[in-house]
């Protein structure tokens, strides 16, 4: 678990370093940073796109995953009976891929939540809870205060943890033994 978590703060590191290359105040993008309503990539508006940069790969690879168990033949029927793009998005698509999608939201927000690359690097002066558990066992040695805060944090954590639990108990085995995996048309 250790090595884990020093990973995804690896990663989260390299997410903030990155951002800062890109767009910090010698950034080769920050020009870029005017049409978004921005002056400095530093503080909030900041933190929130670097880890949204830090968290996106996760949750397309969970969403590729849920959306790669479709089957074909509802995709078929639907095109028999002339159904619009939308409408098979919205019947066929999004309901099949309803578990992913919470699943994926859970990962991210237990992610944005732990925190702590990103916004030592780039938050400035934002207080968010991992930080503040380092400023208390780090650096005031208060033990006690970094323990409740520690609490504090799983809490956001084991809610993640039950609503992704609750959701995949409800979830039904989308794929029989006579279901076809779905490949879609290329489109021009």
């Amino acid at each position: 678990l250790a090595l884990q978590r020093r990973e995804i703060t690896g990663t989260s590191l390299l997410a903030a370093l990155s951002f800062i290359y890109l767009f910090g105040n010698q950034g080769i993008l920050k020009a870029v940073l005017p049409w978004f309503g921005l002056t400095t990539i530093y503080g909030l508006p900041g933190m929130v796109l670097a880890m949204t940069f830090s968290a996106f790969p996760h949750a397309v690879m969970i969403l590729l995953a849920s959306l790669s168990l479709s089957d074909a033949r509802v995709y078929e029927a639907a095109d028999s009976l002339a159904t619009s793009e939308w409408r098979k998005f919205v019947t066929i698509t999004l309901p099949g891929a309803r578990y992913g999608i919470i699943s994926a939201a859970m990962v991210v927000f237990t992610m944005a939540v732990s925190e702590f690359g990103v916004p030592k690097v780039i938050g400035a002066n934002y207080s968010v809870l991992a930080i503040d558990i380092y400023k208390q066992v780090i650096g005031q040695q208060n033990f006690q205060i970094g323990a409740v805060v520690g609490l504090i944090l799983l809490v956001p954590a084991l809610v993640a943890f039950f609503v992704d639990h609750a959701v995949r108990v409800r979830q039904k085995a989308l794929l029989s033994a006579r279901s076809v995996p779905y490949v879609p048309k290329p489109a021009p």
